[in-house]
């Protein structure tokens, strides 16, 4: 186990310790996952029904299970067959230029890519960032070419009027993004693909299918667990100066709390006291602009934890909301 030594004594400021040692420190992860859910997922029922419950979610589309959206976009590819000076062209709710490098080094182990229209595009990546459905789904669905839909973090997202999960030739989906699990996601064809019979051995398709079987029951009350989530850090941090970057009043379920930072904060030397912090975040790259976690797991004592750092690291920083 890692350890940081140091002499400094603890603080404490409002309430929360800070300058801690790494093995009693607080964890806040992205996703979902607990200790807890670990140990009773595992005594669930066998779980005969989670195809059928899935395959419904899907539009009754053929679907694969995976091990992460990673390997989805991987035998996606590998399906397109692209050769390697072909392009897929990426498209993101936002249309800023950041895009996980999850993505681009999956695409790039079998052709080019790139964030605008080129001569070579071949293919598209539909990315709902963060759970945000594209805006342009349909219409660039008029372009006539393969198109890969990550709805990764758009597990709830998609709608009968949105199209979300629907348009794609082929979908990816992350369980770990939405769900307290360990891993698992599908790959989702249309109507008509040869998908692989198996991408994961049987143990771990049938442990997906017995814990993913127990908690999409959940699915709804998850979905409006963290659009409320959103709501309440939106309104805990407004006096900091932060203000949301996606507006889920119109659609989707959120990923993430993706805020507008005030322009005077350091968002890399931000991203380093958090995780110090323990809380998983990361920089909107490109935009002045951040993310935390916001997923359903999260409490009031979370948010006021969320602010309290926050307000540390500006007053550390010398910094006005």
């Amino acid at each position: 186990m890692k350890s940081n030594f140091n002499t400094t004594e603890p603080q404490v400021y409002r309430g929360f310790a800070f300058n801690l040692y790494d093995d009693l420190k607080p964890l806040y992860r992205l996703n979902p996952f607990t200790n807890e859910q670990a140990e009773v997922l595992r005594l669930g029922p066998a779980g005969e029904g989670t195809d059928a419950l899935l395959s419904q979610h899907f539009y009754g589309r053929p679907f694969v299970y995976t091990t992460n959206g990673r390997q989805a976009i991987r035998e996606a590819m590998r399906l397109l067959d692209l050769a390697p000076e072909d392009c897929v062209t990426i498209f993101t709710s936002s249309e800023n230029f950041y895009i996980s490098g999850c993505v681009t080094t999956e695409i790039q182990a079998f052709c080019k890519w790139s964030r605008r229209m080129e001569p070579n595009t071949k293919a598209l990546f539909i990315n709902h960032e963060f759970g945000v459905p594209h805006p342009r789904l349909v219409e660039l669905k008029q372009l006539g070419l393969p198109i890969i839909e990550d709805c990764c973090y758009a597990f709830h997202s998609g709608t009968s009027d949105n199209g979300v999960g629907q348009v794609g030739d082929y979908v990816l989906y992350s369980f770990a993004k939405y769900f307290p699990v360990q891993f698992g996601g599908v790959l989702v064809g249309n109507y008509s693909t040869a998908l692989p019979n198996n991408l994961l051995d049987a143990a771990a398709v049938d442990y997906l299918r017995q814990v993913v079987g127990q908690l999409y029951p959940q699915a709804d009350a998850i979905a409006t667990q963290r659009r409320a989530n959103h709501e309440a850090l939106a309104a805990r941090l407004a006096p900091l100066g932060v203000a949301p970057r996606f507006d889920f009043a119109a659609g989707g379920v959120p990923g993430v709390f993706l805020f507008t930072a005030p322009t005077a904060w350091p968002l890399p030397a931000l991203k380093a006291y958090l995780w110090e912090c323990g809380i998983h975040c990361s920089v909107f790259y490109g935009e002045q602009a951040f993310f935390i976690p916001v997923h359903q797991g999260l409490s009031v004592g979370a948010f006021e934890y969320f602010a309290a750092c926050l307000e540390h690291f500006m007053t550390k920083n010398s910094l006005n909301a």
